[in-house]
């Protein structure tokens, strides 16, 4: 009596622990996977938002009015500026056709702008940062002079990386970044420039949709918003691929889960088909019955639950 009394202790226990197993496997498998989506989705859009130089961008073939910077800093956005032109430097005789860029000193938002193999900020008034084909063009090196308009700067350090800059086979010229402040006086902004101005923002997203709707109200010509919905269509589609694969990957980690909960289920509730038909030989109600089963079961799934939750975070690294 003793020993069978043992032997199913022991089945008991081994089938708890099988349904503690299976249910850990499967909410594995479902936080894993769904955190996981969650985090790349939001890389995904972070990255999207360094490329476009902003969460939101304001462009035009002429200067940004003040106005639309003033609101910004009224709905507690962050901004900075930026001008792109092309133009030629010279130096020491020698000339290259560059892509030039002007900034504020807020600049970059977001992302990492890379100078001399280190982060950096915007380059000071009166310095300037070179990409290396236009450093090995004009034959210059740090601390060297070079014109630029009616201006000349100080060759201040190599431009590595700029977040905002995207790959292109039609590229004017190497880029050359200079300071907003010296743009008035390089006097290269005259009429019939081909100058693009931008205002860059980021911000919470209701403030951001508070300046979206105060800049639809004062159109002006050749102007534009630029938002995560209205990037380049490279980046647009590449981030609507990567979403609907996540999404499907979610969505298989579910189905995979419910499967094995819906198999140890059963495993378990075929166990108390014994117990059950006893109580309700003894006169129990049906609805005593189920509220037994399910109380019985549930410390099992509860620790199940919580084994996979912290197995499927532990996972995230």
């Amino acid at each position: 009596m003793n020993s069978s009394v043992f032997w199913y202790a022991l089945r008991q226990r081994q089938r708890s622990l099988g349904m503690i197993l299976t249910l850990a496997i499967g909410v594995t498998a479902l936080v894993a996977v769904n955190a996981f989506a969650e985090r790349l989705s939001s890389a995904l859009k972070q990255g999207a938002a360094e490329a476009l130089g902003g969460q939101l961008v304001l462009s035009a073939d002429h200067p940004i009015q003040e106005h639309f910077r003033t609101e910004a800093t009224r709905l507690g956005l962050r901004s900075a500026l930026s001008t792109t032109f092309p133009s030629m430097a010279i130096a020491a005789g020698r000339t290259h056709l560059v892509e030039v860029k002007a900034v504020s000193s807020e600049y970059p938002l977001l992302g990492e702008l890379w100078v001399n193999g280190i982060p950096a900020r915007a380059p000071a008034p009166g310095q300037a940062w070179l990409e290396p084909d236009a450093l090995t063009a004009l034959g210059l090196t740090q601390g060297a002079n070079f014109s630029l308009g009616t201006l000349t700067l100080e060759v201040r350090g190599r431009l590595d990386r700029e977040p905002d800059r995207a790959p292109s086979a039609f590229a004017i010229g190497p880029r050359v970044m200079i300071a907003a402040a010296d743009l008035e006086a390089s006097e290269l902004l005259g009429f019939g420039s081909r100058a693009t101005f931008r205002l860059h923002l980021t911000g919470e997203p209701a403030a951001l949709q508070a300046l979206a709707d105060y800049v639809r109200k004062h159109p002006e010509r050749g102007q534009r918003l630029e938002g995560l919905d209205e990037i380049r269509p490279q980046l647009r589609q590449a981030l609507a691929r990567a979403q609907s694969l996540l999404r499907g990957s979610a969505l298989l980690a579910l189905l995979l889960a419910g499967l094995a909960v819906g198999i140890a289920l059963q495993a378990r509730l075929r166990a108390q088909l014994d117990a059950a038909a006893t109580l309700r030989a003894l006169g129990a109600s049906t609805r005593f019955i189920t509220h037994a089963t399910l109380l019985a079961l549930l410390p099992t799934a509860v620790l199940g639950s919580l084994i996979g939750i912290a197995l499927g975070y532990a996972l995230q690294p």
